[in-house]
């Protein structure tokens, strides 16, 4: 596994220099692949030290699309439609984007998404059995 300094370096050294998203997205894909939380919130932090909170927002706004595409979908047994209707009915995103700063606080909200997504896995399914 990669360190986080390796990634950045990376990520940086393909950069263009014109959007910010791009390595701040290429970085989070990368971290959330691996279900790296913390080093994603400490990603963010070094990004908005370097170029201003301002210029993240359009990566804020996209770090739950990228959580759920990188790392939700494959880390747990519910369908893609139990997915979907928990991401459009629970504000999952915006637990996302207020944890996103905050130490510690993006892999519980990750983590709580999960357990609630299987929690609905197994209802559905004892549902269908009776």
């Amino acid at each position: 596994m990669k360190s986080l300094e390796h990634i950045l370096m990376e990520v940086l050294a393909g950069w263009n220099g014109e959007h910010v998203s791009e390595p701040v997205l290429a970085a989070v894909r990368e971290l959330a692949t691996d279900a790296r939380f913390d080093d994603i919130t400490l990603s963010l932090k070094a990004f908005v030290a370097r170029f201003g909170r301002q210029s993240l927002v359009y990566s804020v706004n996209h770090l739950p699309g990228v959580l759920l595409h990188n790392y939700v979908y494959r880390s747990t047994e519910a369908s893609a439609a139990i997915v979907d209707e928990y991401w459009l009915n629970n504000e999952a995103g915006a637990a996302i984007k207020a944890a996103a700063f905050k130490d510690g606080q993006l892999a519980m909200v990750v983590s709580k998404i999960i357990q609630d997504l299987d929690a609905m896995t197994v209802l559905a399914l004892s549902d269908r059995s009776e």
